[in-house]
């Protein structure tokens, strides 16, 4: 029960995360620097094909403290916004989550529960950026690994770790 379309996204991502122009502008802070970068992650992965926006990859993701998908696709301000108007102090994001085999962003997924849907929660880093205390305590919550995305790391063998395991699950 390979997901051999899994690592083939892997790849992509990975490529992208490669491919991004990563020199830092004159003047440009660190904080700018990852933005730009994040920004220029994320229209990369927005034209992957076929696995992109309406593929198996889901950008800008926002999951509720009950592990729920509350929305993707959007901006990074869409998990304060939702934090401030439902008050869930266990809200985190992540830049992408790759889908699970059969889950597709054309069907309605807002709502699902991450578990069911999520294969792997990536977020991409530049330089020496680490994971959040909040995204690895949100992914340990709802039970999706956590994968960190830089343009020196293996996305493509932490998705195939991922897939191993899942598969060592159901057999046993």
């Amino acid at each position: 029960t390979d997901d051999h379309e899994a690592i083939a996204i892997a790849a992509q991502l990975q490529d992208a995360a490669r491919a991004a122009d990563f020199r830092k502008r004159s003047g440009e802070t660190a904080s700018a620097y990852g933005t730009r970068m994040h920004d220029i992650f994320q229209e990369m992965t927005h034209s992957l094909e076929p696995f992109g926006p309406e593929g198996r990859v889901i950008t800008e993701v926002v999951v509720d403290g009950k592990g729920r998908l509350v929305t993707f696709g959007g901006s990074p301000a869409d998990a304060t916004n939702y934090a401030k108007v439902t008050g869930d102090t266990d809200v985190f994001t992540a830049d992408t989550v790759i889908l699970k085999k059969g889950v597709d962003a054309k069907k309605v997924i807002v709502g699902q529960k991450l578990e069911d849907i999520g294969l792997l929660i990536v977020d991409y880093k530049t330089g020496d950026a680490q994971l959040s205390g909040r995204q690895k305590a949100g992914a340990a919550r709802v039970g999706v690994p956590l994968a960190k995305l830089t343009s020196e790391g293996d996305l493509v063998d932490d998705v195939a770790n991922v897939i191993e395991r899942s598969v060592a699950r159901k057999a046993s």
